[in-house]
């Protein structure tokens, strides 16, 4: 996920926090800190997954172009999709 992207999630998390006027100071710090490490959480998950993909893109583009990879390809997505 891209920085400008996280600090405008921070900046949406902190507004709503102002916004939440029965809640104390400390209650608002620890309900930020919260939603970042969620977000940082997230943001980690996310990065796993394209990394994955990414792997398994490659994996499946080298398997298409070996012989009858197309077709052996084809049948497996016709099976599961």
């Amino acid at each position: 996920m891209k920085k400008a992207s996280i600090h405008g999630i921070y900046f949406i998390i902190i507004m709503f926090l102002i916004a939440y006027v029965g809640k104390t100071t400390n209650d608002c710090k620890q309900i930020v800190n919260s939603s970042i490490e969620e977000v940082e959480f997230l943001e980690k998950q996310i990065d796993d997954l394209q990394t994955e993909n990414n792997i398994f893109t490659s994996m499946l583009g080298e398997i298409e172009n070996e012989p009858g990879g197309h077709e052996i390809l084809k049948k497996l997505w016709n099976e599961h999709k």
